[in-house]
């Protein structure tokens, strides 16, 4: 691994310490305008420095701190230098100091985590270092990263924002992403309507208008388990003024192994059959290839745009599927898969509202011969998907402790699926999606509420449903070390395109795949108490419950 970094100052610069000379770390810095229009907010370092990015002059900076008398200083410079605060007129049974400051907070239903607090007892070099770490997940086997209570992998988001790639190319780049540029971490156990995916999520928050860097890494991983796997993965990441850029490319290959042995009873009246088998899958990859590109310009303060590009191709991939069953004999499978993928969006942001676009070209192809059974076989699979999405979300601050937020979403998608020997199928599927909700705080910042409620609508053929979705989430903190959120959800789960074709494929003799054309929307409703002390030690319990929409 290499990188490089070069660094230039811009915005509003300072440090913070009290009347001994000592630095003052996680005072919140808010930054307005003379008018006290809201501009930015920042949290200082652990050596009291801190950063605001934007260029507007004069502004109005408020400095808060739970110890420290609040201070207001109204300037034009971009370096304040040494700003000394005063400690607040309270006795030292008011005021507690800890070696240890809390890394967790509670806000908008979400538990969010700075990565300070996560990095003070270990060198973590990347966000996913960060979240290997985070109270409430785990990383057991250094790939992948699961909710403890719920044993089950969150979605991962960028900025509030979900990614068309799969949980893997996610995960990659998430891995490429230096722990400095984190700002924070926020864990849902319930997710919010605006951030468009259902259950549970983890949101990302990357840190805006870094100093000037380029920073570059290329990593080669190899993997066997009980079969070679090569990845060699590219990234490039590069900050100047207002423009950024992230550009990741994965090349992997290898083959991949997996045995299965099943045992079977089967008790029809008085009778029983025992049957027994044996499968052996092995598979090639020559080549996948994983592209990621996202560009992103600040046109001024809290007004952004931002482009993405995602593309993932697997050329040629065969595959060997051999079976040994007691009931139906010997079954041999071979096959080539062939994927393409492609998607591009855009996100503009302007103060409270943001607006996207994204499209999406997905096309899959599967050919299978051998026999079965002692059968021939032969057939031929194919799946295109064309899928647009759109969405506008707005957030308005109806006080200072009230805040409004409301957005509507539509999805168009495309299946024309085919099958040797059965006819094909094309098949337009719409969701359409549009909330209100609102976020309080109350008890002295202590607690917060966070409901919503969504209305969705989906058609596919000739199914049509209309629902109701409701999302609340009450968090308080009572001390630093005590921090407790209860949340309820209801979501759809859609099944997927191929499921609901009228496809067949036979596995072995004894194993057959169908596709089922009735296949209809899931509810699901969930429940979660979510408990985190002294920001190191989580307690999670969960209750679900699954029926048709």
């Amino acid at each position: 691994m290499f990188s490089f970094i070069a660094r230039a100052q811009q915005g509003i610069t300072g440090r913070l310490t009290n009347a001994a000379g000592q630095p003052v770390a996680q005072a919140a810095l808010i930054l307005s305008a003379p008018d006290s229009t809201y501009l930015e907010s920042a949290v200082s370092e652990d050596d009291g420095s801190f950063r605001l990015l934007s260029t507007a002059r004069p502004y109005l900076l408020s400095v808060q701190h739970l110890a420290y008398e609040t201070r207001t200083i109204a300037d034009s410079r971009s370096d304040l230098g040494t700003i000394v605060l005063e400690l607040k007129a309270q006795t030292l049974e008011e005021v507690v100091v800890r070696a240890e400051r809390p890394i967790v907070r509670v806000q908008n239903g979400r538990l969010t985590f700075t990565p300070q607090g996560l990095t003070k007892s270990k060198i973590l070099a990347t966000a996913f270092d960060l979240l290997a770490e985070t109270p409430g997940l785990k990383s057991t086997d250094g790939e992948s990263i699961r909710l403890i209570a719920m044993d089950q992998t969150p979605t991962l988001l960028i900025n509030g924002r979900p990614s068309t790639r799969d949980a893997a190319a996610t995960l990659l780049y998430v891995k490429s992403l230096p722990a400095d540029r984190v700002l924070r971490i926020e864990v849902a156990h319930t997710a919010p309507p605006e951030w468009n995916v259902k259950g549970a999520a983890v949101n990302i928050i990357l840190k805006e208008g870094l100093s000037d860097r380029l920073t570059a890494q290329v990593q080669t991983q190899w993997d066997n388990k009980h079969a070679n796997r090569f990845t060699q993965t590219a990234s490039v990441m590069y900050a100047s003024g207002k423009f950024s850029a992230d550009l990741l490319y994965r090349l992997s290959s290898g083959h991949e192994i997996s045995r299965t042995n099943m045992y079977v009873r089967h008790a029809v009246g008085s009778d029983t059959a025992e049957i027994r088998n044996h499968s052996d899958y092995r598979s090639h990859t020559p080549a996948t290839h994983d592209l990621y590109l996202n560009l992103d310009y600040a046109l001024a303060d809290r007004h952004r745009l931002s482009v993405y590009y995602n593309a993932r191709v697997t050329p040629n991939e065969t595959f060997d599927d051999r079976s040994v069953s007691t009931l139906t004999g010997r079954s041999e499978q071979h096959g080539t898969l062939r994927d393409h993928l492609q998607s591009i969006a855009a996100e503009y942001t302007l103060r409270g509202w943001r607006a996207g676009a994204e499209y999406l070209y997905s096309d899959s192809r599967r050919d299978y011969t051998g026999t079965v059974a002692g059968r021939p076989i032969a057939y031929d699979r194919l799946q295109r998907i064309d899928r647009l999405h759109g969405y506008l979300r707005g957030r308005h601050a109806l006080s200072e402790r009230i805040s409004l937020r409301y957005g509507a979403d539509y999805t168009r998608t495309r299946n024309h699926s085919e099958q040797t020997g059965a006819a094909p199928v094309t098949s337009d599927e719409d969701i359409a999606n549009a909330y209100v909700g609102t976020d309080i705080t109350f008890a002295g910042d202590r607690a917060n509420l966070s409901a919503s409620l969504a209305g969705e609508g989906y058609r596919i053929r000739d199914y049509r449903r209309q629902s109701i979705l409701p999302n609340i989430s009450l968090s308080y903190a009572p001390t630093d070390d005590h921090a407790l959120t209860l949340g309820w959800q209801a979501f759809h789960n859609y099944p997927a395109y191929w499921y609901r074709q009228t496809y067949r494929r036979e596995v072995d003799g004894y194993e057959v795949n169908l596709g089922n054309p009735d296949l209809r929307v899931a509810r699901y409703n969930i429940a979660s108490l979510n408990y985190v002390y002294r920001s190191r030690y989580a307690f999670n319990v969960y209750y679900y419950h699954v029926r048709d929409a």
